[in-house]
Parts: structure tokens; sequence; C-alpha cells
């Protein structure tokens, strides 16, 4: 099996999110979880972070979220990232 190096971008300084890739094609690479704790207006709770990019980032909630919900989502303690939920399946963007 060759390795193959994967990039992850955990901040960017640009204002513009990056063209989405098609990547249905590629190599798949199975994600690292992490815990995050999402802020809703004054409700906070915890949620598993799947993937982060300069785009977005997909996480898996543990309450029912609909689109459009303003939110911020706390990385490290107290690194907050704020975005909109833009699908049911929790879709965060900047």
């Amino acid at each position: 099996m060759s390795k193959q190096p994967v990039e992850t971008t955990l901040y960017s300084i640009s204002t513009n999110p990056p063209e989405r890739p098609d990547r249905r094609s590629g190599d798949r690479y199975v994600s690292l979880l992490r815990v995050g704790a999402l802020q809703i207006g004054d409700r906070r709770e915890l949620c598993l972070i799947r993937n982060i990019s300069a785009g977005g980032m997909m996480i898996r909630p543990y309450s029912s979220i609909q689109p459009g919900t303003h939110l911020s989502v706390e990385l490290k303690h107290g690194d907050m990232v704020s975005g909109v939920v833009k699908a049911t399946s929790v879709m965060i963007e900047r």
C-alpha cells in the first residue's frame, strides 16, 4: 500500500471558499472524527466533526438542526468558527 499525502486546511485567510472539485472517482480516505461544541443561540451541545476545509465543515450533531440556522462550532478551547447550515446532513459554510 503506497502512502499518499493528505492535505488538511484548518483556517483560511481568504474570504472566498475554494471551488469544489469532483472527487467521486478519486481515492477515499477514512476521516478522523473530532469532538466539537455547537453554539446555537443560547444552546450549547456536543457534535462530531467529520471534515474541515476552507469552504466549510461536515458535522454530525446530536439534535436536529434546520438548514439556514446560524451557529458557531468550537474546534478547540475558544477557537470558534461561525457559519450557516446548508443541508440536513449539516454542511456548514462560512
